[in-house]
């Protein structure tokens, strides 16, 4: 199914670009890169990813409450020592992956692979409402919003997102009085994504939504506060990265957590309810949950529909070690494999820490699987991705072949949303010169 365009492109580019100042949808710091060609998503295409997407979220649910109450789980994620302590504390809702993207390929047979499960706090929350606040102004997708076979998802509503926050904590601490809501991000490592768009929803619904910095906050104070009110929902906004030592680093401070004595003192106590659970931050987030949702004994947990939606939409994936185990090959013989493998680091965003093997020389291919094995590295098996026309997110767009991804919002175990990536580097993501496109399902 195609989308037939035509027109002014520069001037609707213009367009879209003022569309997005005015409601400072924002990348990392800069006006999000949107192209302005559509992805087309057959409605029953759609159905049978979110089924599946579904199912895996709820695989991980189950991985992410056997790490809390097994130490033989916890074992698996020797790179979380460090926070080992922090990682078993218990949010008071469920799911603990309340929130999750899962970031899919389409490969060349058109069948969906995952590639990434960001169960942190991922970004691009608030950007399929503002999309579609777009769409249904701009003359060129008057053919498109003619039919009545378009298909509106829970986030193409701006206020969705925020009204399930609003519900979570009614349910958490059992009271329909507003709460001082906070997006908390740090100095170290910052990531401000998504935070200007969440504000100005939140100013459309009578919220007055704090952007704090973890370090900033007044050191005499006994809790986190917002204009003197104390917090009571927190959105937090870190990122997390692997250390020089292998460890897992949730990027809230640099050295040392006096640096954010009140937030932390304040995370410890459970004084806020916040999203989302420290489980899904540091467990959730890592790579290495693509090689145990595939793991023999860790499927034992798993229901027959997940396992099969697993095997539907995640490629095989592995630790990168020097020892072959059983089923997986050894660091050295992926090394004499490049046209079949990616190698990533089990922290890492922006698409940093990810080689593929096809797209680099033999010889550096060989050198950095050697240097990371046995490290916090994972293997997994290379997907050959479709490529197509995609108008450029420049002031004068044109079309050039692109690889695309499919970036599914799961709120609550269920799908919610998607939006799509494109990018002429494989590795897809906004930071790599990559454009948002919105996506039509259709039904019929």
């Amino acid at each position: 199914m195609k989308l037939e365009m035509s027109g002014d492109f520069a001037e609707y580019q213009a367009e879209l670009q003022r569309h997005l100042l005015n409601r400072d949808v924002r990348t990392y710091d800069e006006i999000t890169r949107i192209s302005l060609s559509p992805v087309i998503l057959p409605g029953d295409r759609y159905d049978r990813l979110a089924h599946d997407c579904e199912q895996v979220i709820s695989a991980i649910e189950i991985i992410l409450q056997l790490y809390v109450s097994e130490k033989r789980v916890q074992a698996l994620f020797p790179e979380l020592e460090r926070f080992r302590s922090l990682s078993l504390q218990l949010p008071p809702y469920r799911p603990l992956a309340w929130l999750a993207r899962f970031d899919l390929v389409e490969t060349v047979q058109g069948e969906f692979r995952m590639m990434e499960t960001n169960n942190a706090m991922p970004g691009l929350v608030p950007l399929s409402a503002p999309l579609w606040d777009f769409v249904d102004s701009c003359p060129l997708y008057a053919a498109m919003r003619g039919t009545n076979k378009t298909r509106r998802l829970p986030f193409d509503n701006s206020t969705f997102f925020l009204e399930r926050l609003l519900a979570l904590y009614a349910e958490v601490r059992r009271t329909q009085e507003r709460p001082t809501i906070a997006l908390i991000s740090s100095r170290f490592m910052p990531t401000n994504a998504d935070i200007g768009s969440l504000q100005r929803t939140g100013a459309d619904m009578g919220l007055d939504i704090g952007h704090l910095i973890a370090q900033d906050l007044p050191a005499h104070e006994d809790r986190v506060r917002y204009n003197g009110r104390p917090v009571d929902l927190v959105i937090h906004k870190f990122r997390q990265t692997i250390d020089h030592d292998g460890m897992v680093v949730p990027c809230i401070y640099a050295n040392d957590p006096r640096e954010v004595d009140v937030y932390w003192r304040s995370l410890q106590r459970n004084d806020f309810v916040y999203v989302n659970s420290l489980q899904s931050l540091l467990v959730g987030e890592s790579k290495r949950i693509l090689h145990l949702l595939r793991d023999g004994a860790m499927q034992s947990h798993f229901a027959p529909a997940q396992i099969a939606a697993i095997e539907s939409i995640c490629p095989m994936t592995f630790p990168l070690r020097s020892s072959a185990a059983k089923g997986m090959p050894s660091a050295s013989q992926i090394a004499e494999m490049p046209d079949r493998y990616v190698i990533k680091r089990m922290m890492g965003v922006r698409g940093e820490y990810v080689l593929l093997g096809p797209k680099t020389d033999p010889g550096k291919w060989r050198q950095q699987v050697h240097l990371a094995a046995d490290g916090p590295w994972i293997a997994q098996e290379y997907v050959p991705q479709l490529m197509s026309p995609v108008l450029t997110a420049e002031e004068n767009p044109a079309p050039v072949s692109m690889y695309t991804n499919f970036c599914v919002f799961l709120l609550e175990g269920k799908a919610v949303g998607v939006v799509c990536r494109s990018s002429r580097d494989q590795v897809i993501n906004v930071a790599r010169e990559g454009a948002i496109r919105p996506v039509f399902v259709i039904d019929g």
